[in-house]
């Protein structure tokens, strides 16, 4: 699709989209309602390429529609506090919402759930190193608190910012394991909102031999497509379940994000297929 329309479409649901963390995990961390409410309008026009680095590319689908936004004001993006010895860290966001001022962290991360998935720590991303458990806490020990470290306070003093407020903007979806998923037995942390978005997982063998997706058309997702579902998927990017496999092979990476079409080619779930040597890194 047209770059701008597909900015568009990924804008809404990065705006409109449930909330990873749920809001009665803390203060922070605002409701569905807070999201739904966020007046669209039309972004700023992209300023040159858009990223294909995916958290990236949510950060600035985010700050240029601030830029054209009736409701916020962007005060300051990617301002990095800094002392003689290092970098302290970067706020993401520092916004004027009804005269507050507000510093807002952005985060879009997609887990795979093994083993307990009531635990934050058996939530895993497709570079296995990276697990839910890990980015909450940094989120929340670190990144949320910048605007209390010595060093920020001076740099907001002196740029006359006083900061009243920390909002985690985290979006991103949970993926079960494929027979979990298709029974709806979804089990997850305490500190996910219970409407979060969900797709399934399977290793090459389960979604080999699983019946399911015998005459089912998938299309491969590369990470421009992983925010907003899919509603037309070109012709040309439909792929069988035996072409989808011999092209997840063929790549000779250990994840491959597809999703699944129905007959006009509009997504109607979408998930993972794992090689062992992902599974393995994840016990």
């Amino acid at each position: 699709m047209p770059e701008q329309q597909h900015s568009l479409r990924d804008l809404s649901w990065a705006l409109h989209s449930e909330p990873l963390i749920d809001s009665s995990h803390g203060p922070e961390w605002p409701p569905g309602e807070w999201f739904r409410d966020l007046d669209l309008q039309d972004p700023a026009p992209p300023k040159g390429t858009v990223s294909t680095r995916l958290g990236l590319r949510f950060e600035q689908l985010i700050h240029d529609w601030l830029e054209v936004s009736s409701a916020f004001t962007c005060l300051e993006n990617n301002l990095p506090v800094r002392t003689a010895e290092r970098t302290i860290g970067e706020f993401d966001l520092i916004v004027n919402s009804a005269d507050v001022i507000e510093h807002w962290e952005l985060a879009v991360k997609f887990y795979l759930g093994t083993g307990d998935q009531r635990d934050l720590d058996c939530w895993f991303g497709p570079n296995p190193t990276d697990t839910l458990g890990t980015k909450l806490r940094r989120l929340e020990q670190h990144q949320m608190q910048l605007s209390a470290h010595p060093a920020s306070v001076d740099l907001l003093r002196a740029m006359q910012i006083e900061v009243e407020r920390v909002r985690g903007f985290v979006k991103g979806r949970l993926f079960y394991p494929l027979p979990l998923f298709l029974t709806e037995t979804f089990v997850y942390p305490e500190a996910i909102n219970p409407n979060h978005h969900r797709g399934w997982w399977a290793t090459l063998a389960d979604f080999r031999q699983h019946d399911r997706f015998s005459a089912a058309a998938f299309c491969h997702l590369p990470k421009a497509d992983w925010l907003a579902e899919l509603v037309a998927c070109p012709q040309k990017r439909r792929k069988s379940k035996t072409e989808t496999l011999k092209e997840f092979e063929a790549s000779g990476r250990e994840t491959w994000h597809v999703a699944v079409l129905n007959e006009s080619g509009t997504e109607v779930s979408r998930g993972f297929i794992v090689t062992p040597d992902w599974l393995a890194q994840t016990s």
